[in-house]
């Protein structure tokens, strides 16, 4: 950003560009039947569900792989 004189926003919108680009293309889909990320709706029954069992009070965990919290 600074090196090349371009604005934050800028930068943020290239960002967000590619990511999306990437999300879209069902050959790089993390899931093998191509499903897609759940909702923020289902995100969040999600999160409530790892919250009953936390011990420690997480709610915002929509993912647990190995001891990694996602």
């Amino acid at each position: 950003m600074l090196t090349h004189g371009m604005g934050r926003a800028s930068v943020y919108k290239s960002v967000c560009g590619v990511v999306n680009v990437i999300n879209a293309e069902k050959s790089l889909s993390f899931n093998e039947n191509g499903a897609e990320f759940p909702s923020h709706y289902e995100q969040r029954d999600i999160a409530a569900g790892f919250l009953t069992k936390s011990g420690a009070g997480f709610d915002k965990i929509v993912l647990a792989l190995d001891g990694i919290l996602v």
